[in-house]
């Protein structure tokens, strides 16, 4: 039978060979395998064995041009089955949902921006979005965004890591952050309130559309990062963070009763301002 649908383009030692292949041990068991492998899927797709990295990146080439998840998702799913619509609907609407950018993005940026939207579309499972079955979401974007976006997962991951994207952001921030608490001249004691302002101004400006998801993601970042370098960078211009309690306390001295405020310095000590008369 093998013989008979031997491709013109294969000589009779080839096939032969092939037919041979076909009928070892090693390949009947791997052929049961995928067929086991295949009737657990979720969703049945229409990419074959070929791995959809694999098919996007022949598809890319083809079209001269990167496809979209949602592009991508309606070529290699059946849009018809219910289960298949539904998820299609929600990706389509969470695309929608998202105004474009003003400028071009970075292909970083891009990837991590669809992924969120594949995501708001269907959770990931076993920290695994759906499109990339291969990839874990610490692979796709960094272990610390992929547990900012799924927190619910482990990142599967006991070393802390730094994407490689975040090494600019963390130039930008401690620049501005030096630049913005130098700039208060006469001011050695801030509060630490005042100072959350200013810090939530800073990321604001550089990442101010936080409707973006991206953008909102990059603004939680510079947050977090300048929250890390403040207090160096207070120390370094000589300036101390305060904290003002909201009780006033009264103490006795020689006879007279003082009112004041208690006011927590970060460092290096507790002191007391405005103490006065009752």
């Amino acid at each position: 039978m093998q013989a008979m649908v031997r491709p013109h383009y294969f000589n009779e030692g080839a096939w032969e060979s092939i037919a041979k292949h076909w009928e070892t041990e090693n390949f009947q068991k791997a052929s049961d395998n995928g067929k086991k492998n295949r009737s657990k899927l979720q969703f049945g797709h229409k990419s074959g064995a070929i791995p959809f990295c694999v098919r996007r990146w022949e598809l890319d080439a083809k079209l001269e041009t990167s496809m979209s998840n949602l592009e991508f998702f309606k070529y290699v799913y059946n849009i018809d089955e219910p289960t298949i619509k539904k998820i299609m609907e929600a990706l389509e609407a969470a695309s929608s949902s998202q105004p474009e950018p003003e400028e071009p993005l970075s292909p970083n940026s891009q990837r991590k921006r669809d992924l969120c939207l594949l995501m708001q579309a269907r959770k990931p499972k076993k920290n695994k979005a759906m499109l990339f079955p291969r990839s874990t979401l610490s692979e796709l974007i960094g272990a610390d965004e992929a547990a900012r976006l799924n927190p619910s997962q482990s990142t599967q991951s006991s070393q802390t890591s730094i994407p490689y994207n975040a090494y600019s952001i963390i130039r930008r921030v401690l620049s501005e952050v030096t630049t913005a608490v130098s700039s208060m001249e006469g001011l050695d004691q801030v509060p630490h309130a005042q100072l959350n302002e200013v810090l939530e101004k800073l990321a604001t400006k550089a990442f101010p559309d936080r409707a973006d998801p991206i953008q909102q993601s990059s603004w939680d970042q510079y947050i977090r990062i300048a929250g890390e370098v403040i207090d160096q960078v207070m120390q370094n211009c000589k300036k101390v963070i305060v904290e003002v309690s909201c009780k006033s306390f009264e103490i006795n001295v020689f006879g007279e009763k003082l009112v004041g405020c208690r006011v927590k310095v970060w460092w290096p000590m507790v002191k007391m301002l405005e103490i006065g008369k009752v």
